[in-house]
């Protein structure tokens, strides 16, 4: 039919649309309005009462276009590039060609409501999507089973661009502990996958948004630029790009463009590029890399590492091209080139040092493998950890030694005595990389540990590492604190009042009281003082902390309310919160219904609560969440700690309909048995280590008085409100669900793209200290002593029964 002209109707013309994917098209029809960087032809998009929180995204986006554009020295091919904050956006952010989209509080900022990991988490988001606009807009997947070409240079960019603009933040590090590492606990489960996944329906390719698409990807991105060199690696990404200019590709497209690179770069080179990573991308797992000493040289071993070692049996024929990069003592860590590839099972190569010198392989952590060295090498790196030259070893590989020890205890393959021996060097760690690894593995003991005698132990322990560095930051943030120290202190402060270290939980006290007077919190202290305050407080505390919440103009803000309001330890207002949650038309938003849950889940006072509403509300909560209730059944799973919560659980799995949530169910049950097994096996040998600590007589006075009351849990310190790796990872997405959609018909529909990213190291659950071997500074509370004889009456008992 013919259009009629109409005097109120405006029409608008649009140039001719490029060839592109079908799932990267978008119109919005809003009454946003926009910031705009008019040089750039940029613009931020949002609503009315939100647009002056755009000013940083409108300032950063063109700086993070222009440095992907200078690294791959391809010009971005749009006259234009819009981004649009959407208030409630369950995918979280999608890169729609030209035309970005995100939730409110990934693209808004006020310094003034926000907390510095969120403006970090903007701007690599930010960068995240504008990657695509090369790395699956220009140049798409052939089929979903390569969805590791958009979303593994996605993230490679979200923290390598970002660092070329925000060159303060440590981003280059932060991968690595954030990422990599995150990458190796997801892939070391039996239910991971190979980043190149065959799948052939719209749930099989859901299934694989998750963290070895993202993390895994772009880790192996990272060791392939080193290992061909950044020069050959960024020249190589220029001709694939070129190559497939409106065209789709495999991952043989971009191994033929690297390699032709390096072949002109390096013309005698051997390396092979596809034989390299094909051994990456096309079988699940990675290799744990075994060094021992024999002679004057070294034996360098690989086999499959899985976090549960019955499992590695089968695995001995799993190989991997692996690039052995190494340091020694008083040499060279800025050099990541490959000096040896470990092909075959084993190698023999010369001892780099001499005897009494450590060595440490994979230098800055490279190569997404985990280390174990002999018993010799492992007491020379914790003796000199414990040295004042300990600084000497850069923060990347220290943070490596600590999260490959740990988890290689985890593992059965390492002692437990040997892994905590190594972080005593902590009470002198003031750098916030060593101390991410060293927390997130620290929340996994701590949640196993929740319930037993040695959790008491475990507590003091904690507390006694950190007493160093907490007094070193305080409870105040200065003006001359840089990006990362605020990072720090949010995460140590979170550690120590979640312990109820006392100064901490009366400076939290004291703030919260002055928020009732009408001062105010600075952002990135407020998750801290609003948990603990809640822990203490009553209802009191939370309807102020909900009032805020609702009043707020700020989806930060909001964020951050919503994450701790699960702190309280009164059932009614958990009930009435969980309700909320579950509501249309309420208060909460449908894309932060499940971030409530995880604040509750994750409090242990708030387990049953969470678990008893799951059972008494599952029809209305299957018909909120639809598909995303098995991150709510996964996430609950994850937190059981005895064998009858474990029955509890399979009898509500068993008389329920969970249709696609079946599986996850069924992967949460076996991960909760593996969890009740693990305390089984290694809670002895733990409790073994630290009673040894307190047994050594003091030389001097005791220096400081730990807490006397046990902890519960708050939530992360930093939106969002995901929690860090606290259980048995699962190979998905470490954000609040759904933040990835994936397309419901292949491969027409969209897959959003939130990169998934790493929660900080911040217990979601108490964790417990204990002293450390410095017999000089032991101080016992009088709780500590009645434990600690208990415990000692108990093993004396045990052996004249056993005799």
């Amino acid at each position: 039919m013919p259009r009629e002209d109409d005097d109120d109707e405006t029409y608008y013309n649009f140039e001719i649309t490029p060839v592109m994917s079908t799932y990267l098209i978008a119109f919005i029809v809003s009454d946003f309005t926009v910031l705009r960087n008019e040089p750039e032809n940029f613009g931020v998009w949002a609503r009315k009462g939100a647009i002056e929180q755009a000013e940083y995204s409108r300032d950063v986006g063109p700086k993070l276009l222009h440095a992907i554009e200078g690294f791959l020295d391809v010009k971005y091919p749009l006259p234009k590039l819009d981004v649009v904050a959407v208030p409630d956006f369950s995918s979280g952010a999608m890169e729609n060609w030209g035309l970005t989209t995100y939730r409110e509080r990934i693209v808004l900022y006020d310094e003034d409501h926000a907390t510095a990991a969120t403006k970090q988490q903007i701007a690599t988001v930010v960068a995240h999507e504008f990657a695509h606009q090369w790395f699956g807009d220009l140049v798409s997947p052939e089929w979903w089973n390569y969805l590791w070409l958009n979303e593994g240079f996605a993230t490679y960019f979200e923290s390598f661009a970002t660092d070329l603009v925000e060159t303060e933040w440590r981003l280059q590090e932060q991968f690595v502990v954030r990422d990599l590492q995150s990458a190796l606990a997801a892939d070391a489960l039996l239910t991971t996958h190979p980043i190149t996944q065959p799948v052939d329906s719209p749930n099989s390719i859901r299934a694989i948004f998750d963290t070895i698409s993202y993390e895994k990807a772009g880790s192996v991105i990272r060791m392939m630029e080193h290992f061909v060199t950044t020069e050959v690696f960024k020249k190589g990404l220029k001709r694939y790009l070129v190559a497939r200019d409106h065209l789709d590709a495999n991952e043989n497209h971009l191994y033929e463009a690297i390699n032709a690179e390096l072949l002109e770069t390096k013309p005698g080179s051997h390396e092979n590029v596809a034989d390299i990573l094909h051994t990456w991308t096309q079988q699940a797992g990675y290799p744990l890399v075994t060094i021992t000493s024999e002679d004057s040289g070294l034996t360098i071993t690989q086999e499959r590492f899985l976090l549960t070692r019955a499992s590695t049996r089968n695995e001995g024929s799993t190989l991997w091209s692996v690039p052995l990069t190494y340091a020694v003592q008083d040499g060279d860590f800025t050099d990541t080139s490959t000096k040896e590839w470990l092909t075959e099972s084993s190698l023999k190569i010369g001892r780099p040092t001499e005897e009494d010198k450590w060595f440490i392989f994979n230098v800055q952590q490279i190569g997404f493998y985990r280390v174990n060295y002999d018993e010799h090498n492992w007491n020379l790196l914790t003796n000199y950890l414990k040295s004042e030259d300990y600084e000497k070893i850069p923060p990347v590989n220290r943070a490596q030694i600590l999260d490959d020890a740990l988890n290689l205890a985890r593992a059965g393959i390492l002692e437990y005595s040997t892994a905590l021996e190594l972080t005593q060097y902590l009470e002198e760690e003031v750098d916030y990389i060593p101390w991410y690894s060293a927390l997130n593995a620290f929340s996994f003991l701590n949640l196993r540990l929740a319930g037993t005698s040695t959790h008491p132990l475990f507590k003091e322990y904690i507390l006694k590492l950190i007493q160093h560095v907490y007094e070193d930051l305080t409870y105040e943030e200065s003006d001359a604190d840089d990006h990362v120290t605020k990072l720090l202190r949010s995460s140590i402060l979170q550690w120590a009042c979640n312990l109820d270290h006392e100064d901490c939980v009366e400076k939290a006290k004291g703030k919260f009281h002055a928020l009732h007077e009408g001062s105010s919190i600075k952002p990135n202290l407020q998750s801290v003082t609003y948990c603990t305050a809640l822990r203490h407080g009553g209802e009191e505390e939370w309807n102020l902390l909900w009032d805020k919440y609702v009043k707020s103009n700020f989806a930060t803000e909001q964020s951050l309310i919503l994450g701790v309001l699960g702190c309280t330890a009164h059932q009614e207002l958990i009930n009435e919160y969980l309700k909320k949650s579950i509501t249309d038309n309420g208060d909460i938003r449908r894309q932060d219904a499940a971030s409530v849950f995880s604040a509750v889940y994750s409090n242990p006072q708030g387990f049953q609560f969470a678990f008893d509403f799951l059972r008494n509300s599952y029809g209305d909560i299957v018909n909120f969440y639809g598909t995303g209730v098995a991150s709510v059944l996964t996430g609950i799973a994850a937190r059981i700690t005895t064998q009858e919560q474990l029955t509890e659980f399979e009898n509500f799995i068993e008389h329920n309909e969970l249709g696609a949530a079946t599986e996850a169910a069924r992967r949460a049950v076996e991960s909760a048995k593996e969890n009740l097994a693990w305390v089984e096996k290694y809670e002895s040998e733990i409790n073994s280590w630290l009673v040894s600590l307190t047994t050594v007589e003091p030389t001097e006075p005791p220096t400081a008085s730990p807490p006397t009351e046990t902890p519960t849990a708050s939530p992360p310190t930093e939106p969002p409100t995901a929690s860090p790796p606290t259980e048995t990872p699962t190979a998905s997405p470490p954000t609040e669900p759904p933040t990835e959609s994936p397309p419901t018909e292949p491969p027409t529909a969209s897959p959003p793209t939130e990169p998934p990213t790493a929660a900080p190291p911040t217990p979601t659950e108490a964790a417990t200290p204990s002293t450390t071997g410095e017999a000089s500074s032991v101080s016992l509370s009088p709780v500590l002593c009645i434990t600690l004889f208990c415990t000692i009456l108990y093993q004396i008992v045990t052996v004249f029964k056993v005799k």
